[in-house]
């Protein structure tokens, strides 16, 4: 345990904390960060979504709780098929650790697109150049859930909004 809080404590001052920005153009965007490909945290681009007003543990439940996902996709131990709803139920009765990872939500449930927009800082992104849009993942998890550290590949550029709770990164 100690080995990892030392190790956690290089890793926090070895790389600085991502700027926040509000209030951005998309050109400013463009040449500031992505250009650079520097992260960024966008503080006001989601305010208006439904999804802040109305995606929590009963809306998942309710809307999809039957829906077939894998859970734990990135761990070879964990990894198993489940529904929604019992990921829902396990990270609100039990302390498991359980992640709903790259669920393609919009095959099973396509009207989640009613409940936000894509930034105008995305949309000209080439994947909506070659698929008309941008595919939407959800990543659902409870505390203590981690993705290993990457890049994604093929010159993809993520958005991320965090909808509640909290993520290091």
């Amino acid at each position: 345990k100690l080995f990892l809080d030392h190790l956690e404590q290089r890793i926090v001052d070895q790389f600085p904390e991502i700027e926040r920005v509000s209030e951005i153009s998309a050109e400013e965007f463009k040449c500031k960060y992505i250009d650079d490909s520097k992260p960024v945290i966008l503080t006001d681009s989601a305010t208006e979504w439904k999804a802040l007003k109305e995606w929590n543990h009963d809306f998942f439940l309710d809307m999809c709780g039957n829906i077939q996902v894998k859970q734990s996709l990135y761990d070879p131990k964990a990894c198993s098929d489940t529904t929604v709803g019992n990921v829902i139920r396990k990270i609100r009765d039990s302390t498991d650790v359980v992640y709903i990872q790259e669920w393609w939500v919009e095959r099973d449930f396509p009207e989640i697109r009613d409940y936000f927009s894509v930034p105008e800082y995305f949309l000209n992104d080439w994947h909506s150049k070659i698929f008309e849009k941008l595919p939407t993942h959800l990543w659902i998890g409870s505390e203590n859930a981690v993705t290993p550290i990457h890049q994604d590949g093929i010159g993809i550029n993520v958005w991320t909004a965090q909808i509640s709770g909290h993520k290091r990164w």
